[in-house]
């Protein structure tokens, strides 16, 4: 998992505990996760409580425990976390003693103070979409540098799918979102070089499966950050009440858990019993992302529904 800093900024994020059950694990001491902290340089910024960046980790709940560090320069960082005190007999070897490891492209700006570049040329970049041609608008772009490790211009395309961005001459990747409605191969190369002519790229639309079954929803949803860039994430939905099942005599799964990617737009889905085909109409499907947020709804009856689009029957 790739996450976003600033320079002098606190780059927070979260990591879960799980048993050999595969559930979350609250109340683990801090003091028994083992902590190492590499800089851009490869030259370890902390470890086990000390050094020049300190990392902290707090318990939050539902077995998360939330990490944060102030970064001091820019490039690529990695923080790793273990546990590998035993916990017998469910995990004798700790809960990851393998290690929780997670990288951050540190910048010296936030996203938002990105705007269209400050190079020498102005390079249109035009996003059209695959089988109709048709241009598209409000589609999320980020012009990096070749390594991705500096974000150089960034902006909406236009009504006409362009957005201008201003670089120098040299080779870049360009990633690009439409979240909800295409989906890009993402990074693309960018060269700018004189003649400086339009550059296109072409989105595919989303299409969401058919159910496997008659009484199925496909029920999907995107995780974004506070940038609207795509994050990875433990998404679980779990039935709540009863142990239910179908007319028909269909067992119904109780716990369904999908591990999001930030690569793929933050997409997820699962396929669910809808409500009409339950014994009690009043069961619900619980969806939890890392296990810390909670929202209950009854599936509706149709092929598929965007989970931002599910009539809400309770919020916890």
């Amino acid at each position: 998992m790739i996450g976003l800093g600033k320079v002098g900024k606190p780059v927070v994020d979260h990591f879960v505990a799980m048993d050999h059950n595969d559930y979350p694990v609250p109340g683990i001491s801090v003091g028994q996760f083992k902590i190492k902290l590499i800089d851009p340089d490869g030259v370890e910024q902390h470890q086990n409580g000390a050094g020049p960046v300190p990392v902290t980790i707090v318990d939050v709940g539902w077995g998360n425990y939330q990490t944060s560090f102030s970064p001091n320069k820019t490039g690529s960082w990695l923080l790793i976390v273990v546990h590998d005190t035993p916990v017998l007999p469910y995990s004798p070897q700790g809960y990851f003693w393998w290690g929780q490891r997670n990288n951050y492209i540190v910048y010296s700006q936030d996203l938002d103070d990105v705007g269209p570049g400050t190079g020498d040329h102005m390079q249109d970049i035009e996003v059209l979409e695959s089988m109709t041609l048709l241009p598209l608008a409000n589609t999320r772009v980020y012009v990096y540098n070749s390594a991705q490790t500096q974000l150089l211009a960034q902006g909406y395309t236009d009504v006409s799918g362009i957005l201008p961005v201003n670089l120098n001459d040299g080779s870049y990747k360009v990633v690009l979102y439409r979240l909800g409605t295409h989906t890009f191969s993402n990074p693309h190369d960018l060269t700018v070089v004189a003649p400086y002519t339009k550059v296109t790229y072409h989105g595919t639309p989303v299409t969401i499966p058919s159910p496997t079954f008659p009484e199925g929803c496909m029920v999907y949803g995107y995780l974004v950050d506070s940038a609207v860039l795509p994050r990875a994430a433990v998404v679980e939905v779990r039935l709540v009440g009863q142990k239910q099942f179908t007319s028909g005599g269909l067992q119904v799964t109780p716990t369904q858990r999908q591990v999001t990617s930030a690569s793929t737009d933050g997409y997820w889905q699962f396929e669910l019993v809808r409500s009409s085909a339950f014994t009690n109409p009043k069961t619900r499907y619980a969806f939890f992302v890392d296990g810390i947020s909670q929202c209950e709804f009854i599936v509706p009856d149709e092929d598929a529904v965007n989970f931002a689009d599910l009539p809400e029957n309770q919020v916890l």
